[in-house]
């Protein structure tokens, strides 16, 4: 039953994560269709003082596009590490905890032995830290 909590938690994760990315990722998107767009219309204005030509409207729907991709994909990037920072740092959280009840059923069944596992452990646990800090 544990488990299936576990594979619930980690779903509604996933698809909370995946709609607010392509939330953000569609604002982004317009954005910087938006913004690319009058970039190019308002520089031929005010270059040529006339609106609407057909090539300027051409170019400004081809740089409208092209930035909004860019836009749109910067935020997909960016959404994709904060998935997998937020994964990581859960994955680590889980891991942490099956460690100490594994640490415990071993000191259980061992006495005092499970001292000796537990100063491993905790050697080990050091060296992950320092290796987690460095990234």
């Amino acid at each position: 039953m544990q488990d299936l909590r576990r594979i619930q938690s980690v779903g509604g994760h996933v698809f909370a994560a995946v709609r607010r990315a392509f939330g953000r990722i569609f604002l982004a998107f317009l954005g910087g269709g938006v913004v690319g767009a009058g970039a190019v219309l308002g520089t031929a204005a005010v270059s040529t003082h006339t609106i609407g030509q057909t090539l300027t409207t051409v170019a400004a729907v081809v740089f409208g596009v092209v930035l909004a991709y860019a836009a749109a994909l910067t935020v997909a990037v960016t959404e994709t590490v904060r998935a997998l920072i937020q994964l990581v740092r859960e994955a680590s959280d889980e891991a942490t905890k099956a460690e100490r009840a594994a640490l415990t059923d071993v000191t259980k069944a061992t006495g005092d032995a499970g001292s000796v596992v537990g100063n491993v452990v905790k050697a080990v646990e050091g060296q992950v830290g320092k290796l987690e800090h460095r990234a």
